[in-house]
């Protein structure tokens, strides 16, 4: 599904923030496929993510629609997405929906038949969070460059407190990532997805084990 250039320009970018492309009703059921700059994409049949990443998504996807609150839209955000894109005929109640969603903003589409959104807080695969009293803040969140497919050197920038490293991936065990202090501990987000805890300033690597095929959301 095509989608406005600007949304593919975000992808694009260094910072690869994804969108997420809904079609069908609520009435005959909703599908939808998460399209990436790299050509990645939830669904594609010749490459099948893990059942475990699939049901996740699903989950996502079913809490934007509906119960369209910040935690579901933060999920997204997890998720490396920040744009929502209906292609035509929009159902009314996926449209309605989204137009009250917390976080996200309705946005322009050169259809006039079509509809977007995008996300308030800023996205993008790999983001630098600070924690305060131990939790999250999305408030203060550094998107960063993202390296091809996630994995290689992240440059981290200065920062005081404790802070976490957010990926746009499943989270795993195959997933690895080290910095000047040695190697980070790893974390599952909420919407379970990959982050490390307490990088270093400067340069982090990370890595992934290849000798299972991985899939980004």
């Amino acid at each position: 599904v095509p989608v406005p250039v600007y949304l593919a320009a975000q992808a694009a970018g260094p910072e690869q923030s994804a969108t997420l492309v809904l079609s069908g009703s609520t009435a005959d059921g909703v599908g939808y496929e998460i399209v990436r700059d790299d050509g990645t994409r939830l669904g594609e049949e010749t490459v099948l993510p893990e059942r475990s990443e699939v049901e996740r998504m699903d989950r996502a996807v079913a809490d934007l629609l509906t119960t369209p609150d910040s935690a579901a839209v933060s999920a997204l955000l997890d998720h490396g997405i920040g744009a929502v894109y209906a292609s035509p005929p929009v159902d009314a109640t996926v449209a309605s929906a989204l137009d009250g969603a917390a976080g996200l903003t309705r946005a322009g589409t050169t259809d006039p038949e079509a509809r977007a959104w995008q996300a308030v807080a800023p996205s993008g695969a790999v983001r630098l969070l600070p924690l305060a009293d131990g939790a999250v803040d999305a408030d203060r969140v550094t998107v960063l460059d993202a390296p091809p497919s996630l994995t290689g050197s992240i440059d981290i920038p200065s920062g005081t407190g404790a802070r976490q490293l957010h990926l746009a991936a499943g989270a795993s065990d195959r997933w690895s990532a080290s910095g000047s202090g040695g190697p980070l501990e790893a974390v599952t987000t909420g919407s379970g997805t990959q982050a490390f805890a307490s990088p270093d300033d400067g340069e982090v690597t990370v890595s992934y084990d290849s000798s299972h095929r991985r899939w980004l959301l």
